[in-house]
């Protein structure tokens, strides 16, 4: 399986992206909560402003999609 980067409208996804392709890694970035059932791992990207963060991930549906992922069907974060 592969690793999901995760797109929540916030982040450098290309450098991220980038960075894991040259480590030989198997990446793809979604917008879509959906597509977490198709990945191995996640990966959230940092952004500066932590409030506004966690704002875009709940308004996206990531925050209870990445919640149930990490919790319930224990995939890394």
């Amino acid at each position: 399986m592969s690793i999901m980067i995760v797109d929540y409208g916030m982040g450098n996804l290309t450098s991220v992206h980038r960075a894991f392709e040259e480590a030989g890694a198997a990446v793809f970035i979604s917008d879509q909560p959906s597509d977490i059932a198709e990945a191995g791992s996640l990966v959230l990207p940092g952004v500066g402003s932590f409030s506004q963060g966690m704002e875009s991930l709940k308004q996206s549906g990531f925050a209870e999609a990445i919640i149930k992922a990490t919790t319930e069907d224990k995939l890394p974060l």
